[in-house]
């Protein structure tokens, strides 16, 4: 239960995603969101707190606190699943895709998702939450690689490789410059299936 943490207590919530989670959470689940007064920031600030020190920091960890529990009592929402298998992954990413207009075959030819719009199509590889998101991404980049073909005269391919917010560092570790070169991009997806794509 959230209602061992004071009511209206200030506090920050972390990074921009941070940021978005906090207005799912007053969008879906207002009675709990509305427990909290929270500043938003891009960044970790803790000046943004008024009052000494000590008083910054517990309030820092009480805001914290708040929000995980939210968290949390929002992971025990059964209507609404929390997103972390591969699974999990490719269903959050058809469903993003199919509300930008896109055609979606998922699981065809060892390939985890296809989708076509027009003369565009998109070939996608996810992956989900593990212990080692280092490797799944090499491994998942290799899989890009070996399906890549080139592009007939009315088809343009894009190539994306798709994973859980936690594996953006690993993501990332192949240059803007060489993915841009290969056509491939990058998305991240939430534990509330959020879909962003990662700026080159």
């Amino acid at each position: 239960m959230i209602s061992q943490i004071g009511v209206n207590i200030p506090g920050i919530l972390l990074g921009n995603d941070a940021s978005r989670s906090w207005h799912r959470l007053r969008t879906r689940h207002p009675p709990v969101a509305a427990r909290y007064t929270v500043i938003t920031t891009r960044h970790t600030s803790p000046q943004a707190f008024v009052g000494t020190s000590d008083e910054r920091t517990r309030w820092q960890a009480e805001q914290l606190a708040a929000f995980r529990s939210a968290a949390e009592t929002i992971k025990g929402d059964t209507s609404r699943p929390w997103i972390t298998t591969e699974a999990d992954i490719i269903a959050a990413f058809a469903r993003w895709l199919r509300q930008e207009g896109w055609q979606v075959i998922t699981e065809t030819n060892h390939i985890d998702l296809i989708a076509t719009r027009g003369h565009h199509r998109v070939v996608a590889e996810a992956k989900g939450r593990t212990s080692d998101a280092g490797t799944d991404t090499d491994t998942a980049y290799g899989q890009l690689l070996w399906r890549m073909r080139p592009d007939s005269d009315d088809v343009t391919t894009r190539y994306a490789l798709v994973a859980p917010e936690t594996s953006a560092s690993a993501l990332t570790r192949v240059s803007p410059h060489v993915r841009q070169q290969l056509g491939i991009d990058l998305y991240l997806v939430s534990v509330t299936g959020y879909v962003t794509k990662i700026d080159p």
